[in-house]
């Protein structure tokens, strides 16, 4: 890693670790660590299930919390473009998908 960064083959390398806390290599080899801000969508929509005393799994398993946030749900899927394709099918994948980033 270190041989790389002393003469990259692009302007910008970047690496995403999920244990970056834990077991700093990219780091240690010279590069710099970014905060990235959660997206607005996402901080509402669990500002919203922390309101209604939810976490982001019970959109996994509760259906009578799916139906009850199905508004917001699809809203939170029209922001973005990853998620736009499926803001008008069934909720399920909307919840999983909205889940899976709140948890991530």
């Amino acid at each position: 890693m270190r041989t790389y960064l002393e003469s990259p083959q692009t302007p910008c390398t970047e690496a995403i670790t999920a244990m970056g806390s834990i077991c700093p290599f990219f780091e240690r080899a010279g590069m710099t660590k970014i905060n990235i801000e959660p997206m607005q969508r996402d901080t509402r929509l669990q500002s919203k299930l922390e309101e209604l005393a939810h976490t982001p799994c019970d959109l996994l398993t509760d259906p009578l919390l799916r139906t009850a946030m199905e508004t917001r749900l699809r809203i939170w899927a029209r922001q973005n473009a990853s998620t736009r394709p499926i803001a008008t099918g069934p909720i399920e994948p909307i919840a999983r998908a909205a889940a899976a980033r709140l948890i991530a």
